[in-house]
């Protein structure tokens, strides 16, 4: 191993990859083996010595005078040796992939976001949405406020766990803002498996990636859906409309089941090896559901109309909303093309029974 000669670099012009692979041979590890103790070859036995090498970030080429004088120029292209190229646009280190979750445990990110729309009026509705890193799979639900002080923040992202298959361990991420890393807590005292709380650092959005893009998706497609509902049925609904809550919800939903990865497959396929191939309708559709289980009247009629308002993740019974309430079927009927959408049922049934806050499973 060598030391750099700095009067021979110095008159050379060398490409930044190049020099910051020299420098990390000659550089650094000299220094490793210095702050060891160790002489010569001696670094090799550092792990048999039972001592871990220490990385340390890569060392500056050092330009000469003339180099220095060009390049204050134009500061043209970007150099890591120059202060004033660093301190203007250097970027932060890269987000890669752990090699290696301890104990092989899956990683589950969390995180809030908001929804608004310009109606007069409305205001903001708070969100929580987590993300399975490896397969993309989440859940999305409104919640009340940030943090742990809504249960259901806790139990949809216990339900996900579930779903998931966490049962042995899991690893929970969410940023470093308070409401976040309390919600993950909560979780984790809330669960009898193995919880590991993991926190991003500040700022650092690439970090909490997976979860990021899950909501980007979830929130244009709750705006698709939005828009489809208008134009059918010539209601625009605001943020704190009750049936927004199932529409965000129902977005979440459709993304983990029908939106492909860069391998071709959902994310729904991805943790179940089979693609989703229940029949679903559209958002707020009018249709008429099976009575579940035997009806002992035989006299009476087995089925009731209702407003299609998305599946169980657990079970995959179809939610209705009807006049008396929430209600859940395994058999459902479309209705002729004519009678697909009623506005009048849609504001009896929103405005007598499904408020904003029913717990959604």
């Amino acid at each position: 191993m060598f030391l750099l000669n700095a009067r021979v670099v110095a008159g050379a012009r060398m490409d930044a990859q190049v020099y910051a692979a020299m420098e990390a041979r000659c550089l650094i590890a000299p220094v490793v083996e210095e702050a060891a103790g160790l002489q010569g070859g001696e670094a090799a036995d550092m792990e048999e010595m039972g001592f871990q090498a220490a990385k340390g970030p890569s060392m500056p080429y050092t330009p000469s005078e003339k180099e220095r004088a060009e390049h204050a120029l134009t500061h043209m292209p970007y150099r890591s040796w120059c202060d004033q190229c660093v301190k203007g646009r250097a970027r932060d280190d890269p987000h890669r992939r752990r090699s290696g979750e301890p104990l092989g445990l899956s990683v589950v990110r969390v995180d809030f976001f908001f929804m608004k729309t310009s109606a007069q009026g409305d205001e903001t509705v708070p969100c929580v949405a987590a993300c399975d890193v490896e397969t993309g799979y989440g859940v999305v639900s409104v919640v009340t406020k940030k943090g742990p002080q809504d249960k259901r923040a806790v139990r949809v992202i216990l339900q996900l766990l579930e779903e998931l298959g966490c049962s042995s361990g899991v690893i929970l991420q969410s940023d470093a803002e308070a409401a976040a890393t309390e919600l993950v807590r909560a979780v984790a005292s809330s669960r009898p498996g193995k919880t590991i709380v993991r926190q991003c650092p500040v700022a650092s959005h690439g970090s909490n990636g997976t979860v990021e893009r899950f909501i980007q998706s979830v929130q244009g497609l709750a705006r698709t859906l939005r828009a489809g509902f208008a134009q059918q049925t010539e209601m625009e609904l605001p943020a704190t409309a009750p049936l927004s809550t199932w529409l965000i919800r129902h977005a979440a939903w459709v993304v983990t089941r029908y939106q492909k990865h860069a391998d071709g497959r959902t994310s729904y396929q991805r943790v179940h090896n089979v693609p989703y191939s229940s029949v679903i309708c559209e958002f707020g559709e009018h249709v008429m559901a099976r009575k579940p289980g035997d009806v002992r009247q035989k006299f009476q009629e087995n089925w009731f109309d209702g407003i299609w308002l998305g599946r169980s993740s657990g079970s995959d019974e179809h939610y209705i909303g009807t006049r008396d309430g929430l209600k859940r079927a395994r058999t459902i009927k479309r209705h002729d093309p004519c009678s697909r959408w009623n506005a009048a049922l849609l504001r009896i049934a929103v405005g007598s029974v499904l408020h904003r806050h029913v717990w959604i499973k």
